[in-house]
């Protein structure tokens, strides 16, 4: 097994994850994001520009003037809002039936005490005035 030794690349620049906040990030070294900002300078000037350092992930720059046009949505993802928005509805629907059933039970059982006599081997319930 041969071991080769391999050079550090000495102009990059990459697209990375960024872990702190979740998204998308350029890393790169120094002369890798030179040369993009140099492309990107000419790009704004001129409209479009290529990238010629190798090790960098882009093959060049382009200024679009047009407003960018947001994705639609997919249909999965409006199905999937609906389906949460009934949930919801449903859970509140539940909570007003819980409270109304808790309105009866405090209305049935609030009407004042109530006095058991026994006559004649049967119960017999009044209600105290």
């Amino acid at each position: 097994m041969s071991s080769q030794k391999t050079e550090p690349i000495s102009t990059w620049v990459e697209v990375d994850e960024d872990h702190d906040s979740g998204g998308m990030i350029l890393s790169g070294d120094r002369s890798g994001l030179m040369a993009l900002r140099d492309a990107i300078d000419i790009a704004i000037t001129e409209g479009k520009a290529p990238i010629a350092a190798e090790c960098v992930e882009f093959s060049g720059v382009r200024r679009v003037d047009a407003l960018r046009k947001p994705e639609p949505q997919s249909f999965q993802s409006k199905l999937a809002g609906a389906g949460c928005l009934i949930l919801i509805a449903i859970g509140f629907l539940i909570f007003l039936l819980g409270i109304w059933q808790l309105k009866s039970l405090i209305l049935r059982f609030g009407r004042g005490p109530a006095e058991v006599t026994a006559t004649s081997g049967s119960l017999t319930l009044a209600k105290q005035t």
